[in-house]
């Protein structure tokens, strides 16, 4: 299955609008759903780049590795992450769901 890359700069109030799930304990964390914006109604960062599909594997955030991760280390991480590069764009390494 095809990885990809895509870089995404958080909305400063709303973040990347990406809500991660896993499909049962122990599973990867992959794009579950688009959050849309609050007051707007309108399309956050994740799904104004048009390359994310829900159902891909996030692999990789600024190059730091979650596979192998349980998910909420993974969702921590990303956070983290997300909390450190005070809204510079995320780096976010996908692998395409089977089927695409």
């Amino acid at each position: 299955r095809a990885e990809y890359e895509v870089c995404i700069a958080p909305h400063p109030d709303f973040g990347l609008g990406l809500r991660l799930e896993a499909q049962a304990v122990g599973m990867p964390a992959v794009a579950g759903s688009f959050k849309q914006h609050p007051l707007s109604g309108g399309r956050l960062p994740a799904e104004r780049c048009g390359v994310i599909a829900l159902g891909d594997e996030l692999l990789a955030v600024n190059e730091v590795g979650l596979e192998g991760m349980p998910f909420e280390e993974a969702i921590a991480t990303v956070r983290q992450i997300g909390f450190d590069s005070y809204g510079a764009p995320l780096r976010m390494r996908f692998r395409r769901c089977r089927g695409k």
